[in-house]
């Protein structure tokens, strides 16, 4: 339902008694999927591993089961993910960052197993599955495939190592971080990042300026006055691209503009309710 920093609380409601047991089992897999069939739907909105916590309890006539989850990168490091390690390590090099990303990375374990002549985009996509981060730049892939197959048991890290110099053959790269997978072609004069749109025909409903007082004024070293980051509050519909750390380009009104998300809140149930969400 809701997620930012690669962390999330779900509410499920009247789930069987063994599902109810599942959900509250720390440790175990999770993927949640939300949307219509007739919109392309249900869309994979979340993966990620059960943490401590969670628990099912009788609301009148109702089970409601409420799960709290990490993504699968922060949830490979135990109880501090990178996004905690990062605010206490704010003078941290940008080496530093990157050798903590590679860490987390390396500690989720796989085994993959692909034929030859298969397409590059599924074994992609399955990254995204296992490591729960969002992918752009997919798009360059097109239908170009794996000739000799693509087989891999071990960490994760040494899995998108060996990806890596497969697409690097092709004349394409890949970049990751501790949110995203970004895959783009070499020797380019440009590198784009696609973002999702949202207007009043693509499901967007509702857009305002979220205003922050800066009193007392915040100043820098110099005693300049530091800038404060416009802040925009969004409702639209159920949007399968929309996630922390991603890209949402805005055109309402007077408002025309490409910001990054900071947070998601993810709303609606099988009871009639349609699905939509809050973005920050």
């Amino acid at each position: 339902r809701t997620y930012a920093e690669n962390k999330a609380e779900f509410k499920v409601f009247n789930a069987s008694e063994d599902t109810r047991k599942r959900l509250a089992t720390p440790g175990y897999c999770v993927r949640f999927s939300a949307g219509y069939e007739q919109q392309g739907g249900p869309v994979g909105i979340f993966w990620g591993n059960i943490l401590p916590g969670s628990s099912s309890q009788k609301q009148g006539a109702d089970w409601v089961s409420t799960v709290y989850c990490a993504s699968s990168l922060s949830q490979s490091l135990g109880s501090e993910d990178n996004a905690t390690w990062a605010k206490k390590n704010k003078d941290a090099t940008f080496a530093q960052k990157q050798a903590r990303a590679a860490m987390s990375v390396n500690r989720i374990p796989v085994s993959l197993s692909y034929a030859p002549g298969t397409q590059l985009w599924p074994i992609l996509r399955d990254f995204q599955n296992i490591l729960g981060l969002a992918v752009y730049g997919a798009e360059v892939l097109g239908t170009d495939t794996a000739p000799n197959g693509f087989t891999y048991a071990g960490g994760a890290r040494g899995a998108l190592d060996l990806f890596r110099r497969m697409l690097r053959a092709k004349g394409l790269e890949l970049y990751t971080d501790n949110s995203s997978i970004f895959v783009y072609r070499m020797h380019a004069n440009t590198v784009t990042q696609t973002a999702a749109f949202l207007r009043e025909d693509t499901g967007l409903l509702e857009v305002r300026v979220k205003v922050a007082d800066n009193l007392p004024p915040k100043l820098d070293r110099n005693g300049h006055p530091v800038p404060i980051p416009t802040t925009y509050e969004i409702k639209s519909l159920l949007h399968p691209k929309v996630a922390p750390n991603t890209l949402v380009s805005i055109e309402s009104g007077s408002i025309n503009t490409t910001v990054l998300v900071d947070s998601v809140e993810f709303e609606g149930n099988n009871y009639g309710g349609a699905f939509d969400l809050s973005i920050e």
